[in-house]
């Protein structure tokens, strides 16, 4: 067979061809992209490593056509800064002592406990447990997962926690409130003696 009768046999298959792939590149780069063509004289950032050239990125904000650099750090960190929305947050219960063990369900369900605020105005030390359940601790029977000791004093006392590294909960999120800090303690703190702030979600 002569070259111009495989040349015209086979050209419609390698026209196909063709066009499908320069509608696959269309879709693969933008209309920001630059092709880069072998010869044009156009260069492309690299790291000569052993006579291997990696092609280097330079990372910017993601805004459609900003240029602003991403902050990256010396040891190669990349910083970032967290944006306030309205939903999505954290959740707080706040809970003001009653003068009992003041067992109380939190959450139902896995959460995650984020952090506290617990002011004490007696002066002896109180105690807040943090149970894994699903429903209001048995005081005394139910162990506690956490004790947290909120510190007392002439003018009172705070304990204060909070982190990025929620502590998981894989039950429920349960507390109470005593006296003593035996997981079997049931001593009633007083009324108005402890304000809990607890953070989950």
């Amino acid at each position: 067979m002569k070259l111009k009768e495989i040349g015209r046999r086979f050209w419609p298959d390698i026209a196909a061809v063709g066009l499908v792939l320069a509608l696959l590149t269309s879709f693969a780069f933008g209309a920001d992209n630059t092709s880069i063509t072998p010869g044009s004289g156009a260069s492309v950032a690299t790291d000569d490593v052993s006579n291997v050239h990696y092609q280097k990125f330079k990372l910017v904000d993601g805004t459609a056509d900003q240029t602003t650099p991403a902050i990256v750090t010396s040891d190669g960190a990349l910083r970032t800064a967290p944006t306030p929305s309205a939903t999505g947050g954290l959740s707080v219960t706040k809970l003001i002592s009653a003068a009992t063990t003041n067992a109380t369900s939190v959450k139902a369900s896995a959460g995650q406990v984020c952090g506290w605020s617990i002011s004490n105005t007696n002066a002896a030390a109180r105690f807040v447990k943090l149970y894994n359940l699903a429903a209001a601790p048995t005081v005394g029977t139910d162990v506690p997962v956490m004790t947290i000791l909120v510190p007392g004093g002439t003018t009172g006392g705070q304990a204060v926690y909070q982190s990025p590294f929620c502590m998981a909960f894989g039950t429920g999120i349960a507390l109470a409130t005593t006296t003593g800090v035996a997981d079997a303690d049931t001593g009633a703190v007083a009324a108005n003696e402890l304000v809990i702030n607890l953070v989950w979600k």
